[in-house]
């Protein structure tokens, strides 16, 4: 079975119709902010580390090595997985990550 392409003539437009998105052109030029573009003094950010399976728990967490580290100031465990709340995303991403590879 062979196909063809539509001539151009025959192309027409979809999804033009309902709202109009007055948000485009901002989040084009890059003047949006977002969640993670907001700081104030004293704010803590928390990452979570989920268990590789979905409804898995962690059965165990050292958090020593983490509580040690630069910038943590908790590893909670939560029914998702194990968060760790630090005093920047950097830090708290870097300590999920030492969490993940069994570091810490």
């Amino acid at each position: 079975m062979a196909f063809r392409a539509k001539d151009p003539s025959e192309y027409r437009l979809i999804g033009g119709e309902g709202r109009l998105r007055v948000d485009s052109a901002a989040k084009i030029l890059g003047r949006t902010h977002h969640t993670i573009d907001v700081s104030v003094p004293g704010m803590l950010t928390a990452l979570v580390l989920h268990p590789p399976r979905f409804g898995a728990r962690a059965a165990s967490v050292d958090d020593q090595v983490a509580l040690a580290e630069r910038g943590v100031t908790a590893v909670v465990p939560i029914d998702e997985g194990v968060a760790v709340v630090a005093e920047t995303v950097a830090d708290a991403t870097a300590r999920v990550a030492r969490l993940d590879r069994g570091l810490g």
